[in-house]
């Protein structure tokens, strides 16, 4: 079967036309490489193929291509010699990995793998699943002919999850969490020896054999994909998520996997404040990092709005979340429990609310069950939203001392602007003056 017509409709222009390249280069040096994995397989969905790709080399050491290819494109090279892989980063964020044909061994369930070279066949029989061990020839003298040893495709056909080999969870029980992301992605369903080797790997606790980083990893490419609600509830039928922290309460219902395809942070920055949250649904894996975190961080809030901040706090320090995506999540559920106990709006900081925290309110205001808190949320949402006219500058000049004095000027100025008893700046301005002459320099 040839597939140049797909990869010349499918793929975006400027990854084919840096394909070419790399096949033009490696045809000089001898070298063959292949399209591999989950680009190849959604060529056969018919699905939106990112900017980025996987590009297996047959034939010999990498090295002299690599660094060819980026002297040309004017790209960043890294190289990671454990994996016998070399990766180019483009200033667009793109980048393309390119990977020597290998074969994979595991000291240990749940280790990293010891890589040594190999041919196209041993590198397919080392993939997780047979949907994702099918390769495209990009060589000039067989372009696009597929190349399908362990017949992912007749199992995409029938829509099938398949292992290939029965220690294949066990060896790498990041592939149990894949299983449950590609299932609810695609709606498949496992095949009946898969499910008993699934079966068997969560009875022996394999996943707590992997590190804390890769089941965070994980974690993370599920909450971010398009059927996150799907796939979190297989993990915990599944019983890997008790097995993670039985503290944790995880609360699928939350988000449903229609809320995912309504509501996204993709919406103009500038516009932080608006409620119009509209999802594309394959532009999810394609997010900037800072889109990515906020969005990652309304998903997780949801999913995890039942637990206790001092269990919360704890649960994302054991998985190694980044600082700055533990508080994006805990600061949106501080200010929901704080909404839950009904502690006074006004009592409340006042902050510039984050897109990611107003994504979560408003999915709230689709949930029954957290009417009050919504109606909460709009009423500190408009606290928060309050214009103080006076600044530092214009208390200066009316005379006050710099010092705490001004935030509690301005503190007590948004209450009384709150409660409707001030209304414009010169409002503010005599306000200030008669509840506070007693600090004017005279």
């Amino acid at each position: 079967m040839n597939l140049s017509s797909q990869l010349k409709s499918q793929l975006p222009p400027l990854l084919l036309e840096r394909i070419k390249i790399v096949s033009r280069m490696s045809e000089s040096l001898k070298l063959k490489p292949y399209l591999v994995g989950g680009m190849v397989r959604d060529l056969f969905l018919n699905r939106a193929i990112e900017k980025d790709c996987d590009l297996t080399i047959a034939g010999g050491y990498l090295k002299n291509l690599s660094a060819r290819l980026a002297k040309t494109w004017g790209a960043e090279l890294s190289s990671y010699p454990q994996f016998k892989t070399f990766t180019l980063r483009f200033e667009d964020g793109s980048h393309i990995d390119l990977i020597t044909t290998r074969k994979e061994t595991y000291p240990f369930p749940g280790s990293l793998p010891l890589v040594k070279s190999s041919n196209l066949k041993e590198d397919l029989l080392r993939r997780d699943f047979s949907i994702n061990a099918m390769a495209v020839s990009l060589s000039k003298s067989d372009w696009g002919e597929l190349a399908d040893p362990l017949n992912g495709l007749n199992d995409l056909k029938k829509k099938i999850i398949k292992v290939l080999h029965a220690k294949s969870f066990k060896d790498d029980p990041t592939r149990i969490f894949r299983a449950a992301r590609f299932l609810s992605r695609f709606n498949f369903e496992l095949d009946e020896t898969t499910e008993k080797c699934l079966q068997k790997s969560i009875k022996d606790k394999d996943a707590l054999k992997l590190s804390w980083d890769r089941i965070r990893v994980e974690l993370e490419k599920i909450a971010l994909d398009e059927k996150p609600a799907q796939a979190l509830k297989l993990l915990l039928d599944w019983q890997i998520l008790k097995q993670l922290d039985a503290k944790i309460k995880w609360n699928c219902k939350s988000l449903t996997d229609e809320d995912c395809l309504k509501y996204s942070l993709l919406l103009a920055q500038k516009d932080t404040h608006s409620s119009s949250f509209l999802l594309d649904r394959q532009r999810s894996s394609q997010l900037q990092a800072t889109e990515k975190d906020s969005l990652l961080a309304y998903r997780l809030a949801l999913l995890l709005k039942e637990n206790s901040i001092f269990d919360l706090e704890n649960f994302l320090e054991k998985l190694k979340f980044s600082k700055n995506g533990k508080e994006k999540i805990l600061n949106i559920l501080r200010r929901y429990q704080d909404l839950k106990s009904k502690k006074a709006i006004t009592s409340l900081d006042r902050h510039e609310l984050q897109i990611e925290m107003i994504a979560f309110f408003e999915t709230l205001s689709k949930i029954f069950e957290e009417e009050k808190v919504y109606k909460l949320w709009q009423k500190y949402r408009r606290w928060c939203d309050l214009k103080v006219f006076l600044d530092g500058d214009a208390l200066k000049k009316l005379g006050f001392l710099p010092g705490p004095l001004y935030g509690k000027i301005f503190k007590t100025i948004a209450l009384k602007k709150y409660q409707g008893k001030l209304k414009s700046k010169e409002d503010e301005i005599r306000f200030a003056v008669d509840n506070f002459r007693a600090r004017v320099i005279r």
